[in-house]
């Protein structure tokens, strides 16, 4: 799959909160930010459209190697109130992605605790992917009717991560979502180069020739296989814009 593999982001809509502290202290933020093992659909004009997942232990290394260099910001730091503003230091960061912050006490930041508090922000990251395995032609399935690539992440580099406010047209219903699109064209618009870059990307993937739909399945045979994936590969983005 020839998509691009760096700074990537998703969101899980299903909210984060806080824990009072005891006395008068800040709160503490919780929540986590992936779901192993489940697969979502990604239907991105950046990422392409396919079926995702994250293997259990993908972000192990990450959180053991790497948890003193990442950062908790509010929606990726482009909030103008917050900017790049840390919200706290990460308190804990488990394999699951579950996390514990210690929240700042500051006025932007306290400006978020009734949010918080009623559950009204997701917990979004950004991240690379270091390695992936990825069926281009899987069967189709009840789930995956169409036979969209699959693309299992099994180890993954996670910059940074933080509350992000839950877009009403992504609905109310919990899971993860692709915010690439959103973040990262946001950030072209200020620069005529980095917009010139996408659009001949794009205008590059629409002449490129249409691969065959994958085939339906014979009477009798299994929906969906979980055989070891024909593809697989540690990512080296095509293209990357900083």
């Amino acid at each position: 799959m020839d998509r691009p593999h760096e700074d990537l982001i998703r969101v899980d809509t299903s909210g984060i909160g806080v824990r009072t502290a005891e006395g008068e202290g800040m709160p503490t933020l919780h929540g986590q930010f992936a779901a192993p093992g489940e697969w979502t659909e990604i239907n991105s004009m950046i990422e392409g459209h396919y079926f995702e997942r994250t293997a259990p232990g993908a972000f192990e290394k990450t959180i053991t190697e790497s948890v003193q260099n990442m950062r908790v910001l509010f929606h990726h730091g482009l909030d103008p109130r917050f900017g790049v503003q840390v919200l706290g230091p990460i308190r804990s960061l488990n394999a699951d992605t579950s996390y514990e912050v210690d929240l700042f006490d500051t006025p932007e930041i306290r400006s978020l605790l009734p949010g918080l508090e009623a559950g009204l922000y997701g917990s979004s990251y950004k991240f690379d992917v270091v390695k992936e395995d990825a069926v281009m032609r899987p069967t189709r399935s009840s789930w995956n009717p169409k036979g969209l690539p699959e693309v299992t992440m099994t180890e993954l580099k996670v910059k940074e991560f933080g509350p992000t406010p839950i877009p009403a047209y992504k609905g109310t219903t919990a899971g993860i979502r692709s915010a690439t699109d959103e973040f990262l064209l946001r950030s072209l618009v200020a620069s005529d180069e980095r917009l010139q870059l996408l659009l001949e990307g794009i205008r590059a993937a629409a002449l490129a020739p249409t691969e065959p739909e994958a085939s339906t399945p014979e009477a009798g045979e299994p929906q969906h296989s979980d055989a070891e994936p024909n593809i697989r590969r540690e990512a080296k983005p095509s293209w990357h814009l900083s």
